[in-house]
């Protein structure tokens, strides 16, 4: 339900003037060879936008995988009302659902604070929309104090709407160190709101680097928070615009291998590596690759590359 409501922020800055963009995706194979995985086309402006995803199927043919249709209802100084129609296909090309996302924005004069509001709908065999989620989003600003709370509500069997998490996040500092405390709420067997998955993360940044270090907890049995992994992502902006990070991944366990007993020390699971290169105009090239430890050494092995994104159009602001 997040990309509803991160998709909606990041529409509320564009401008009015159309703007187009076609991404290819391509993943490797363990021997290094190319294939795409899909494609995916959108284009927006002032009154909406459109997108769509296609897949290469084992025919060499092109089928589509999604299509996504917005419109602007209305927009004022004090918000706007945006109205998705996401339709959804097989591997065939036949339609398999459809939902509708009404997202609605509202903020203060002064900037201080906003609302956004997203409902989806899913379309059942009869043709009517009926309402699956809702996700409300409250941001207030006080200072260098940033704090977002966010409720996502379900409909329970009596048809009303039920809160069944609910996210607080706090952001403090500026924009050369911050610190950003993100914890999330779910109902317990007894029906109360229990605090359930906790993300610390602190972000330093300085001339053109930087490193943001996140912590992740989860409550264990005990009902107390216990840490489970963390991530440590180093990035470095050049003037020309490219991008290269590097990414830590630790837990208390590496991939493929047992663990034995009750070991809650984190160990290094694997590093990845994106680069982003400008293309031309305003396109841009992604490469993602991974490298894991050995199981015997735990020393890293050579970088394996996953995937390489290529967009073309207005891809950078």
């Amino acid at each position: 339900m997040w990309k509803y409501v991160l998709f909606f922020a990041a529409a509320s800055l564009w401008a009015q003037e159309s703007k187009e963009a076609t991404r290819t995706v391509y993943t490797y194979e363990p021997n290094g060879r190319r294939a795409a995985a899909y494609d995916q086309a959108s284009v927006s402006a002032g009154g909406g936008g459109s997108q769509s995803q296609t897949v290469t199927d084992v025919n060499g043919r092109r089928v589509q995988l999604e299509a996504v249709e917005e419109k602007v209802l209305s927009e004022g100084p004090e918000g706007r009302i945006v109205e998705r129609l996401v339709k959804k296909f097989d591997a065939h090309g036949n339609l398999t659902g459809q939902e509708k996302v009404r997202l609605e924005e509202t903020k203060s004069a002064d900037g201080s604070s906003s609302t956004v509001r997203a409902t989806v709908y899913d379309k059942d065999l009869n043709g009517r929309f009926e309402l699956r989620e809702r996700t409300t989003t409250a941001t207030n600003k006080d200072g260098t104090v940033v704090r977002a709370e966010t409720l996502v509500e379900r409909p329970n069997v009596n048809g009303n709407l039920d809160t069944q998490e609910r996210k607080v996040a706090v952001t403090t500092g500026d924009d050369t160190k911050s610190m950003k405390d993100v914890t999330v709420y779910r109902k317990d067997q007894s029906g109360s709101m229990s605090p359930a998955v906790r993300e610390l993360t602190e972000t330093t940044k300085e001339a053109g680097r930087e490193v943001a270090n996140t912590s992740e907890y989860n409550t264990a049995s005990t009902g107390k928070m216990e840490l489970i992994g963390q991530k440590v992502a180093q990035t470095v902006k050049n003037a020309d615009g490219a991008e290269s990070q590097i990414v830590d991944v630790f837990g208390t366990h590496n991939p493929g291998q047992l663990s034995s007993g009750y070991d809650r020390q984190l160990k290094l699971r694997e590093r990845q590596l994106i680069e982003r290169t400008p293309g031309p105009d305003k396109g841009l090239v992604e490469s993602f690759s991974i490298q894991r430890p050995a199981l015997d050494s735990g020393r890293l092995g050579a970088p394996q590359k996953i995937s390489e994104t290529v967009c073309q159009g207005n891809c950078r602001p």
